[in-house]
Order: structure tokens, then sequence, then C-alpha cells
């Protein structure tokens, strides 16, 4: 199983997600799902999260098997307008497009969600902070560091691990 972590850590208030799905991505287009692979995500059996502008709120845990590498879609549906000041996860692409999505299997006309700072654009993911992976038998290393950890060394490294038959061990990063 899996769950999801969700933080508004800079946040100035609270900001109410209506729904969230989880479910893999297609491996020919990224702004596309795995049609039947689509999981509802709860928070305290509930499907409406509350995200306090401290601390972070974790899912229920979510029934879905993944493998090594496997790339998955987030799909959140926030009805009201929101300030995004807190950025989860770099060097994943977000998209936004307006009405709830939830069920689309592709966001093909979604526009990604860029950080800009000074010269560098970042690819980000508002509120989404941390996936965990429920795996027996299996390990975590974790690269820690500034902003410069914001690359793709650590991807790079699973992917040697991977090619390697190491599969056991997940990568994270903490910037």
């Amino acid at each position: 199983s899996i769950r999801l972590r969700f933080t508004n850590k800079y946040g100035n208030s609270t900001v109410n997600i209506d729904e969230v799905m989880v479910a893999k991505t297609d491996k020919n287009d990224e702004k596309s799902i795995i049609e039947g692979t689509g999981v509802e995500v709860t928070f305290n059996g509930q499907k409406k999260l509350s995200l306090p502008s401290t601390g972070y709120v974790y899912s229920d845990p979510i029934k879905m098997s993944v493998e090594a590498l496997e790339k998955l879609s987030i799909t959140m549906y926030i009805s009201a307008p929101t300030w995004i000041t807190t950025a989860g996860l770099y060097g994943a692409t977000s998209y936004l497009s307006l009405g709830n999505r939830i069920n689309n299997t592709s966001l093909s006309a979604a526009s990604p969600i860029t950080l800009t700072s000074g010269t560098i654009t970042y690819y980000t993911i508002p509120f989404l902070c941390g996936v965990d992976v429920d795996a027996p038998n299996s390990y975590s290393t974790v690269f820690i560091g500034d902003s410069t950890i914001t690359n793709d060394v650590p991807y790079l490294l699973a992917e040697k691990l991977v090619a390697g038959g190491v599969k056991n061990v997940g990568i994270c990063q903490s910037a």
C-alpha cells in the first residue's frame, strides 16, 4: 500500500482540497493515466482534506501495488480560489486546469505549474510533500541538503540501483 503526505506549511490559512485521486501514469504520455488504475484518496475516511497552515496531513492507506521507478499521477480538485504558498515536491510536473478533472484520464490541455527563482525554473507539486510505500524488507536512503539537491542525482541513483537488480531501496531527497 501507499499513503500520501500533504503540507501547507507556508500558508496563512487552511486550504480545502475537495478530492484527491491517485493513478498510474501512462508511460507514453505523462499527462495521461492508465485507465482503471485510479483510486480515491481519503483522509480519516473522508474524501475532503482540510489542510491547516502548519504541520502535515497523511492520507489513509491506499491499496495500490507499485513497482520501483513507476510513475504515479496524483490529481487534486480545489473548488475555491486558493493562494499556493507551499510547493511540496520538486522534480515532477504539475498541471493546472479549470474545473473538476478528478476522473479525467488525460490532461492534455492543461498548463504546467512552475516556480522560477532567478534563472532557474523548478517543476513543483503544490501541497503534496511525500509518497510513502509500505514495502516489507525494504530500506531507504535519503539525500539531505539545500536547494542544490533538488536535481536528478537521487533519481539517477534509483535508476542505477534498479538496473542492477536492487528494487528494495527507496531513494528520498530532503532539500
